[in-house]
């Protein structure tokens, strides 16, 4: 159980998580981990920011044990959401082969409650369950439990008449999903990214 939001301004992309970690539905305890950080990039992305919610065990495989996506010597010869494909296929296969990825009806799946989300050169997407991408159109995405207390307040943020800068808004966000939801828990940790070199 966790939140994890991003927001970018068309310059820099950032990528918050809290620091909760939830046994069962009553135990959060804060942990130490990241659930954000930064993957090398390729082509004019100099770096992708990366995060995710479900257990410390996956997220751990997402980012020691895979490569950062694995689509970075197609991605100048591909469309963007076809690398992706192909990035989240190398993806799904170590997943499965250290055992942090489940076959349901002989298809590979994330666990419950997984959420991977990614930003790259100025877009969002979102890994779920069933290992399908969404690009999100709008500036803003969230993953985890908290996701619907913080994407509202994002958009609340986005329409003021002086919106804040991206990291307050992002904090903000943060610090309501955590007053309205139990399983998000502060510290706040944020990594970001240029959105191109």
């Amino acid at each position: 159980m966790t939140c994890v939001a991003g927001y970018t301004d068309g310059r820099e992309m950032i990528l918050m998580g809290d620091s909760s970690l939830t046994w069962g539905d009553c135990c959060v305890v804060v942990g130490s981990e990241p659930k954000v950080w930064t993957a090398g990039g390729w082509g004019p992305h100099p770096q992708v920011v990366m995060g995710g919610c479900g257990t410390p065990r996956l997220l751990q495989v997402l980012r020691y044990q895979t490569e950062p996506l694995a689509f970075k010597d197609n991605y100048e010869k591909q469309e963007p959401m076809k690398a992706l494909v192909r990035g989240v296929e190398h993806v799904r296969e170590v997943f499965l082969r250290l055992g942090v990825s489940r076959k349901e009806d002989d298809e590979p799946k994330l666990p419950k409650g997984t959420g991977i989300i990614l930003g790259l050169g100025g877009r969002w997407y979102e890994i779920d369950g069933p290992w399908s991408i969404s690009a999100h159109a709008l500036p803003f995405a969230a993953v985890g439990c908290g996701s619907s207390e913080a994407l509202p307040a994002i958009r609340a943020l986005c329409r003021t008449p002086t919106p804040p800068d991206p990291y307050t808004m992002l904090w903000t966000a943060m610090e309501v999903a955590a007053e309205t939801n139990p399983h998000v828990k502060p510290p706040f940790v944020h990594v970001t990214a240029p959105v191109n070199a």
